[in-house]
């Protein structure tokens, strides 16, 4: 009896493994391993929804490897569906999508020798923003309250598709400078950019935590990244102390 049981399980194993996989359909093609029908009651059509990421961010959180080439993932921010090549991803395919961004955002950071301390704002939401209704913010050592509170001039307009540089008045920085500003921020003291009604817009940085999360480095929002009010380090291309090339425009 025993036998006949062992013997019944390994045939329906090995019926299972050789199978054909079916969704919405009960006559899957032999050709395939997964077959999807588009319709579930020859009513209401469906296509077929690929996994899903917002950001360029959250797909680098995926833990690809050499062996997982062929791994495709849908790409919000960019409107692409990708493709893992077992080295880096590729783009499938590209949809039109709004390509503005939510807000204002700080698009670089640079945390110099000396005063080299210089803060880039961008606007690439389509409209010309008033900075009359932002305000930058430096969080000290750790502090959960602001050490230094940088104000635009009243008046200010940034254009869409344009930066706005502030930088320390000692900065060994050559290119046009719109403002400046006597910041001592170093690299775990927290940036954030704040709406004039105190509403967090974008954060370099953790509140409340003294890492030195950017020390001696030049930080810039990577392309397709606008605001963010959690500091994500895949957000931002790094690049060594005192890099200043590329600031003063920006590719969103």
């Amino acid at each position: 009896m025993y036998k006949k049981i062992t013997i019944y399980c390994l045939l329906m194993v090995q019926a299972f493994v050789n199978a054909q996989v079916g969704i919405n359909t009960t006559n899957p093609s032999p050709a395939s391993v997964l077959d999807i029908s588009s319709s579930s009651d020859n009513v209401n059509f469906g296509g077929f929804l690929p996994p899903r990421v917002a950001s360029v961010s959250e797909r680098n959180t995926i833990n690809a490897s050499s062996t997982d080439i062929g791994l495709m993932v849908f790409v919000e921010i960019l409107g692409c569906l990708q493709i893992w090549n077992g080295s880096s991803w590729e783009n499938i395919h590209c949809v039109t999508i709004d390509s503005n961004a939510s807000d204002l955002f700080i698009s670089e950071y640079i945390e110099g020798s000396a005063f080299n301390k210089i803060i880039e704002v961008a606007n690439f939401t389509g409209s010309s923003i008033d900075l009359d209704d932002f305000k930058i913010l430096i969080y000290s050592n750790g502090a959960t309250s602001p050490s230094q509170t940088f104000i635009f001039q009243a008046g200010t307009i940034l254009s869409n598709e344009n930066v706005f540089v502030i930088a320390h008045p000692s900065s060994t920085y050559s290119g046009t400078i719109d403002d400046t500003f006597g910041w001592t921020f170093n690299g775990n003291d927290v940036v954030e950019l704040q709406s004039t009604t105190n509403v967090s817009v974008d954060i370099i940085g953790v509140i409340g935590s003294s890492i030195d999360f950017a020390l001696d480095v030049t930080l810039r929002k990577k392309m397709g990244i606008g605001p963010n009010t959690t500091y994500n380090t895949f957000d931002y291309d790094v690049f060594p102390q005192d890099t200043f090339t590329g600031l003063g425009s920006h590719s969103y």
